[in-house]
């Protein structure tokens, strides 16, 4: 009866979850409010177990008596030859492992042997069969314990856009433990850099029976410049007076993203390729040059002390969000996935 009450109590719990969670996240689409607030309820629970004995068929191994193996080798041939005999409901069987076609003991030359050339070894072997019988198993059923409840109001604050049209969705999701967490994407073909901070948080209520109200400032970017330096190639990579170039998207804020830079010298023959340089480079190890093919990145190498006039090089180059770009930012999901760009050969010079 314990069982089945802590299953039917484990069935309730999982109603009411399913029950919350439908309120526990909403989406709110951007469409020119200067702000929307929202309710959103959820529910923590643990597991706990119950324990039932029931009876089950368990197996093992038990002695079953011997079988005879018999080992035969001839000393003109060198060959061995082994016979199994087994016990088979009540008869003893004996059967030839195929290694040798010649007979047992002494054949008398009739099969091209010579008398006595056969000396027969035999050893016993234990047998054991498979013996089947009840016993008792413990059983572990898990159900959930209600901890308490988290009743929430979000309200959230949209930048003032002047009448432009932003195709943007806020997801405002309350978790089980209570906390407000939120996060955004672009419905339209714009790009937008969508930044959102939580403040003014109050709690209240019981220990079962929480509440929470915090609000979230909205603020959106233009995030074309962005969507295209993740997206595009890299291009253009050479040493130029010490430094090594190459062609990005066009960007004007280099504290937006970092540069994964390795680089290895190339050598001959039989030598690997030894790396030179592998570090990860912000906004203070390089800069940026506006051309009208897009934007030149200068890293300065006559620091580094390890490239050689006339040697040549590979450059391997990613580039990555930065901590500045990502900090606050709801939509960091959305942005292209970066990709790794690796040179042919260059000579440094």
């Amino acid at each position: 009866m314990k069982i089945f009450k802590a299953i039917k109590l484990s069935a309730i719990c999982l109603l009411l979850s399913i029950a919350n969670a439908n309120e526990s996240k909403k989406t709110v689409v951007f469409d020119g409010k200067p702000s929307v607030a929202l309710e959103l309820s959820s529910s923590q629970y643990h597991t706990e177990y119950t324990y039932e004995r029931i009876w089950t068929t368990c197996s093992r191994q038990v002695f079953d008596g011997y079988d005879q193996v018999c080992s035969i080798f001839s000393a003109l041939a060198g060959i061995e030859k082994r016979r199994i005999c087994e016990r088979d409901n009540g008869r003893v069987v004996c059967h030839d492992d195929g290694s040798y076609d010649g007979g047992y003991g002494n054949d008398g030359g009739d099969n091209g042997g010579s008398s006595g050339s056969y000396t027969p070894t035999c050893h016993s072997v234990s047998r054991y069969r498979t013996e089947y019988y009840s016993c008792e198993e413990v059983v572990r059923h898990p159900y959930s314990v209600f901890d308490f409840s988290t009743a929430a109001k979000a309200i959230l604050n949209f930048p003032d856009m002047k009448g432009a049209e932003r195709k943007i969705a806020i997801d405002v999701d309350l978790s089980d433990s209570g906390y407000l967490q939120a996060s955004a994407k672009n419905l339209g073909q714009e790009k937008f850099l969508v930044y959102g901070n939580w403040g003014g948080e109050k709690r209240g209520g019981t220990s079962t029976a929480r509440t929470l109200s915090s609000e979230l400032s909205l603020a959106f970017a233009d995030g074309t410049s962005v969507w295209n330096l993740f997206k595009n190639e890299i291009n253009k990579v050479d040493f130029e007076n010490g430094e090594l170039v190459f062609l990005i998207a066009s960007i004007k804020n280099p504290e937006l993203f970092n540069i994964q830079l390795k680089v290895k010298q190339v050598r001959w023959f039989l030598l690997k390729d030894k790396v030179v340089l592998d570090d990860v480079l912000s906004a203070q190890k390089f800069h940026l040059v506006d051309t009208a093919q897009g934007t030149q990145v200068k890293v300065p190498l006559s620091d580094r002390g390890v490239f050689q006039p006339g040697k040549k090089y590979k450059v391997e180059i990613t580039l990555f969000p930065s901590n500045a770009l990502l900090k606050s930012l709801l939509n960091g999901s959305e942005l292209p996935k970066f990709k790794k760009f690796t040179s042919e050969k260059i000579k440094f010079e």
